[in-house]
């Protein structure tokens, strides 16, 4: 897990859990390939990478160095407009990407439509 959002939601989850497995690391994104060779050097088979949801230059740099790019979003107007840029954003670089909506409350007429 690796934490590029300066907010540090990631983090603050990562603190509060009590299982042993997974590494962690918060980085600066601008410093954000160094440490993702580091962990491909140490055949770390998956990285799962949390960036701020409005950065697109914070994102557009996670894209450069993902394999695969997922976008969580809730079931609200906003966030699947944000899925469409990010989304534009993978595939301008050929990277595979898809998107997960979470928060939705099963059969609303949103979360219909969202999916």
């Amino acid at each position: 897990m690796v934490d590029a959002n300066p907010q540090g939601s990631l983090a603050s989850w990562w603190n509060r859990r009590v299982a042993e497995t997974s590494l962690f690391a918060a980085v600066e994104v601008v410093r954000l390939a160094e440490p993702m060779s580091a962990l491909q050097r140490e055949r770390v088979n998956l990285i799962v990478l949390d960036t701020p949801p409005a950065l697109l230059d914070t994102i557009g740099v996670a894209i450069s160095v993902a394999d695969l790019v997922l976008i969580p979003a809730r079931p609200i107007p906003h966030d699947l407009r944000a899925v469409g840029v990010v989304g534009e954003m993978a595939e301008a670089t050929a990277k595979s990407f898809g998107f997960v909506v979470n928060g939705a409350t099963p059969r609303t007429t949103m979360a219909l439509q969202a999916g």
